[in-house]
């Protein structure tokens, strides 16, 4: 409930960035507001950073208000349960808020879109209770515990990140998309893969079926198009079972569409 009212104005940031500030917008291919409104661009890379920003923080604001809730239950150190739990939640994302120099160049921490996003919130849910057990089993020397397991847990993200372009939480969906490479044209092997991707998201972590970077099955369905093209017909064709013949076109349903009718139910 208390971050509630900043994920509703995250959402209207979202959807005025969405419709009006990039060029296949829907109210800019409607009323080509690019064309008439004075610095266009200014204010397409101001919504898109707001977008981003409220919407990556509000997961951090609700990992620190899951474990102060939890800690104050138990009559803990509710504020040190917030700070530890939204910090741990950063360390298991591979990005940061900042850029700073070393001793052997640059670290380059930016907030990245895939990083800390609005899929995290249960991640967020989890982390925030793990903080608040972790707590309790320390309750003499919570300060102590909490400061060392922290520092070996960023020495472990430390590690990761230097040598693994992935976070923690993109890891599991890039190992299972390697596992899976050529699964998309057995139909029992799909239903697995649709099955394992829906539960990933679930939990926070955007599966190999993602439809927000456009290349499920991309070689299958262009080598089925090509022969379209060139024999006039379907018979026969390559890859009959694939991704984006099978989920894309009848098992995902979304969009834009759908997330208007989410705003609608807000509001009323």
């Amino acid at each position: 409930m208390t971050a509630f009212p900043v994920v509703t104005l995250g959402t209207f940031i979202a959807l005025v960035d969405k419709t009006i500030f990039i060029p296949n917008g829907f109210f800019n291919q409607l009323y080509h507001v690019s064309r008439w409104l004075p610095n266009y661009v200014s204010f397409s890379n101001f919504f898109s950073s707001l977008d981003i920003l409220i919407n990556n923080l509000v997961v951090i604001w609700i990992a620190f208000l899951v474990a102060a809730n939890a800690a104050k239950l138990k009559h803990q150190n509710e504020w040190l349960a917030g700070m530890i739990s939204g910090t741990f939640l950063w360390v298991c994302n591979n990005q940061s808020l900042f850029t700073g120099e070393t001793k052997h160049g640059t670290l380059n921490l930016t907030l990245n879109y895939s990083g800390v996003t609005l899929h995290g919130i249960f991640e967020a849910i989890i982390i925030g209770l793990f903080v608040s057990w972790l707590l309790g089993r320390f309750v003499r020397h919570q300060l102590l515990a909490i400061l060392v397991f922290t520092l070996i847990v960023a020495s472990i993200a430390a590690v990761f990140y230097a040598n693994v372009a992935n976070g923690f939480t993109e890891m599991p969906s890039t190992i299972f998309t390697q596992l899976t490479a050529n699964w998309g044209t057995n139909i029992f092997l799909l239903l697995v893969i649709v099955l394992i991707s829906n539960l990933l998201m679930i939990i926070g972590i955007s599966g190999p079926l993602n439809l927000a970077d456009g290349h499920n099955d991309a070689i299958f369905s262009v080598q089925n198009l090509n022969y379209a093209l060139q024999h006039h017909h379907l018979e026969n064709i390559p890859y009959p079972v694939n991704l984006h013949a099978i989920y894309d076109t009848y098992a995902f349903v979304g969009g834009g569409g759908m997330m208007l009718a989410l705003l609608i139910a807000l509001l009323l």
